[in-house]
């Protein structure tokens, strides 16, 4: 797949009290940052209490996803998926590993399919929809002029979709 833009995301993550006969807490994605660190080290997050960056990873869009997007977006509220998985090798005060971001909801879906995988989903904020709304806007309209050149290239009409007018 072509990386046509990439940007970095910080995950905040937080611990939270669990009512299961096998798990005391859990960890649950609460937000994303644009303007975090590149080295998250699971340092607690200065402004918000009991919430930790855990890690920075690239937020990278691609131009075969765009379908992906454009229904992320338009689906009311736009959002990022972050999964997340157990680690058992790790410490016991960072358990789990942010594994990757994604603002499609067909590749998030796809990565549900992994059973010790879980996926949380967060506000996408509003200065990545402007980014995000931006590559949709520069991409279709690519996509549109590259269907106009391949029909007039094949002798079709760009009006009639690649089908040549009959007279």
């Amino acid at each position: 797949m072509t990386v046509l833009f990439t940007v970095p995301v910080g995950v905040i993550v937080v611990r939270e009290p669990h009512d299961h006969p096998w798990e005391d807490f859990r960890w649950r994605t609460v937000s994303v940052s644009l303007d975090s660190p590149d080295k998250a080290d699971w340092r607690k997050h200065e402004r918000l209490k009991g919430e930790y960056h855990s890690a920075t990873l690239p937020l990278t869009l691609h131009r075969k996803e765009v379908i992906s997007y454009c229904v992320n977006l338009a689906n009311g509220e736009p959002t990022l998926y972050v999964v997340l998985r157990h680690d058992p090798a790790a410490p016991a005060d960072k358990p789990i590993s942010v594994r990757c971001i994604t603002a499609s909801p067909f590749e998030a879906q796809s990565s549900s399919d992994m059973a010790f995988d879980w996926i949380d989903r967060v506000p996408m904020p509003a200065r990545l929809v402007s980014l995000v709304e931006s590559f949709l806007a520069r991409e279709t309209d690519h996509l549109t002029s590259d269907a106009h050149y391949s029909a007039v290239r094949a002798g079709g009409s760009a009006v009639g979709h690649g089908v040549a007018d009959e007279a």
